[in-house]
């Protein structure tokens, strides 16, 4: 009997060691993604309550400093002070999420179990899936109330943007909490498995001789600090343990554990295998898509800078010259052009460019009316889409998300061009609309749609190799 468990032991530590390898290379990365998707959907929510005036920047983002997660506040406010508390928690909540993807490692060494306690927190500081006048939670009916304003309001694109944002996070959230369960099973399992390694062969327990569970604790206890410095004691833990060890049902308790924690690596692989990778390509099309009501309104903001600017411009004969060409059938679109620069991100050097405006603010509009048909299941873009084949939507996504890059540089390179020649003149910078809010928008949709993208070629390439490899 004692043969036997020695050797289950060894085999606990194999399975357990595979499944540490399948959470640090197959879970943990894409719990990170699952994240920045949040991340990037709540960020297009908090844009859209900014630009509507429901809620305000807050004047101390970014000014604390933490080593660690910090949940926000979750208590009750009053009326009085929800649009202040609201802005300040919503704020300090997007601080928290970039400090959860720029300074935490997705890595078992580092996702210890009080990390874990505070990601797992900061996944459940709003409801997701309960979010309405009706929710028991201040902050989630208070973001259901705010969600009924724009809604109110009639700004269809604005609302298709907060069900898309909305219905991302709920989906997001929901997957991180499989693999956070995961990791913390696996958390305990090795604690345990420390406790028979470094700690029960210190008690020289023999066959038939084997203390009540209450006298084998004490002993467990009186070696912990020594044999796992800086760790916690957690008793339920150790009782676990020993009836594993010494308990009636010890062999069948350890097999199941055996058996759990061995067929987590084919269960991930299998569900990898089950992707459909071209609705994983329509997806992330349609996530791009989500960029078609900042586009069109970042336009139309440029275009009254522009007509601004060039009604200050245009002196007597600047007028008489339209007069003259207009007599002469040439007036057509005006020839308006402006000399941006930028920094290229290859080079890093300064370049300069000439914009003719018109053309391209038509452009920017006829992309943005393109995009929203794409978001919008049933209509007859979206339908031809659904029919494509996986090449076409691939190149589709590629060959649109570059040419979006392309739009959402001069966008910028126009938004600083208007603020340096109107900001000069206090008539001007009075009519002067920037488009910050806009560009973050837009900027939003590419992140996400790129990381969309950057998953698909992941999973295809994985799902390649096994198939080279004779797997699946």
């Amino acid at each position: 009997m004692e043969t036997e468990k020695a050797a289950e032991t060894p085999r606990l530590e194999e399975a357990l060691a595979r499944y540490h390898e399948n959470l640090d290379k197959v879970v943990l990365p894409k719990l990170k993604e699952d994240c920045q998707l949040i991340h990037a959907a709540f960020k297009t929510i908090h844009s859209i309550f900014l630009k509507k005036g429901i809620i305000h920047e807050d004047p101390y983002k970014g000014e604390t400093k933490s080593s660690e997660i910090t949940i926000p506040p979750s208590t009750s406010f009053s009326d009085s002070d929800k649009a202040d508390q609201m802005s300040m928690r919503l704020s300090s909540y997007e601080v928290q999420l970039d400090f959860l993807l720029n300074y935490y490692q997705f890595s078992m060494d580092f996702l210890e179990m009080p990390r874990i306690r505070l990601l797992a927190g900061l996944l459940h500081y709003i409801a997701w899936d309960q979010i309405g006048p009706t929710a028991q939670d201040p902050m989630t009916k208070a973001l259901g109330e705010f969600i009924g304003r724009v809604k109110q309001a009639g700004d269809l694109l604005s609302m298709g943007l907060l069900h898309d944002s909305l219905d991302q996070i709920k989906r997001s959230v929901a997957q991180c909490f499989r693999p956070l369960k995961d990791i913390t099973d696996f958390s305990k399992e090795f604690y345990k498995l420390n406790i028979r390694s470094r700690i029960l062969p210190r008690l020289a327990l023999t066959p038939g001789s084997v203390p009540a569970k209450e006298e084998i604790l004490k002993q467990v206890k009186k070696h912990f600090h020594s044999a796992l410095p800086g760790k916690p004691f957690y008793p339920e833990l150790v009782y676990e343990v020993i009836d594993e060890e010494y308990g009636p049902e010890s062999a069948k308790l350890k097999e199941a554990l055996i058996q759990r924690f061995s067929v987590a690596e084919a269960k991930t692989k299998n569900a990898q295998q089950q992707i459909s990778f071209p609705a994983f390509l329509l997806d992330a099309i349609r996530t791009m898509g989500t960029a078609g009501r900042p586009l069109e309104e970042a336009a139309g903001k440029l275009a009254e800078n522009s007509e601004l600017l060039q009604s200050k411009k245009n002196g007597f004969m600047e007028k008489l010259k339209k007069w003259l060409a207009s007599l002469s059938n040439k007036q057509g679109k005006s020839n308006v052009e402006y000399e941006v620069e930028y920094i290229d991100q290859a080079t890093a050097v300064t370049k300069h460019e000439k914009i003719h405006f018109e053309s391209f603010i038509t452009d920017v509009q006829k992309r943005a009316r393109g995009f929203t048909n794409i978001t919008v299941k049933g209509s007859p873009v979206y339908a031809k889409m659904e029919k494509a084949d996986e090449p076409t939507l691939f190149s589709f996504l590629e060959r649109q998300m570059d040419e979006l890059a392309v739009v959402y540089r001069r966008l910028q390179c126009l938004d600083t061009f208007f603020k340096d020649k109107m900001s000069r003149e206090r008539e001007l910078q009075a009519g002067l609309k920037g488009i910050k809010i806009e560009l973050t928008g837009i900027n939003n949709s590419m992140t996400r749609a790129r990381q969309k993208k950057h998953e698909y070629i992941a999973r295809k390439e994985e799902y390649e190799q096994m198939k080279k490899l004779g797997i699946g």
